[in-house]
């Protein structure tokens, strides 16, 4: 009687060791992770976020550059162009805008009768050259537009010779301001001995071939429009300009 006894709690421990074996191998290492994967908070990533902070040029498609165009120094004449507030072209030239920076000029502000303007804002040169057709002269140091002056229609203002490569430049001849003209696009300041001939600058209409004419008449030539010349040019300075 006590044998059988012991028999039954003997076949009876057998069986609970069997079923706790059975239970451990039902949840296995995949069901521990699953386990693990769900206590962990909604929404959370183990990977970097891929999406770029906002502003970062990443996420904007670029950063604004704030360093000044390089490129040479000095008096530059041409048409405005613009790229960015504050930051223009003239000519092919491009130059940032400072808070100092001199803006003067009847084709920017003021009074379009005359071209001794007041100070202008940047604001203004910003439309102006929005609307296009309004050519300036621009000094530049390191990228920075020093002084723009513009008359109406034109520039022209600085001493300072404009810079630009040497030698004789055809074209039609445009007005900036007294003794300051262009020929074609190529900006140049007249001296007191520049050569000036052609008939339709002074004296005879008829003939190229007439007398030494005078600034003055250069200017109201090229004031006039629709006058080819020939001009060579050292240093910004013209040499000699001829009627072609």
């Amino acid at each position: 009687m006590s044998l059988s006894r012991t028999r039954s709690r003997t076949l009876a421990a057998i069986g609970f060791l069997a079923a706790t074996g059975l239970f451990l191998t039902a949840c296995g290492p995949e069901d521990s992770a699953e386990a693990g994967a769900s206590s962990s908070p909604s929404g959370a990533s183990d990977s970097p976020s891929a999406s770029a902070p906002a502003g970062s040029p990443a996420a904007s498609g670029g950063a604004d550059a704030s360093e000044p165009p390089a490129g040479l120094d000095g008096t530059f004449s041409g048409t405005l162009t613009f790229l960015a507030p504050g930051k223009l072209l003239v000519g092919e030239r491009a130059f940032w805008v400072a808070e100092d920076t001199v803006i003067q000029g009847a084709g920017i502000c003021g009074d379009p009768e005359t071209a001794e303007a007041e100070n202008c804002t940047a604001d203004q040169l910003d439309d102006t050259a929005k609307a296009g057709n309004t050519k300036a002269e621009v000094s530049i140091e390191k990228g920075i537009a020093t002084k723009v002056f513009a008359a109406e229609g034109g520039g022209g203002d600085s001493s300072e010779a404009p810079a630009g490569s040497d030698g004789t430049f055809s074209g039609k001849l445009t007005f900036l301001a007294p003794g300051k003209l262009l020929v074609g696009e190529r900006a140049f300041w007249v001296a007191e001995d520049t050569e000036i001939t052609g008939g339709d600058i002074c004296g005879d209409p008829e003939t190229a071939e007439a007398e030494k004419c005078t600034a003055d008449d250069l200017d109201a030539a090229a004031e006039a429009g629709n006058l080819t010349v020939e001009v060579t040019i050292k240093k910004g300075i013209a040499g000699r300009v001829t009627q072609k």
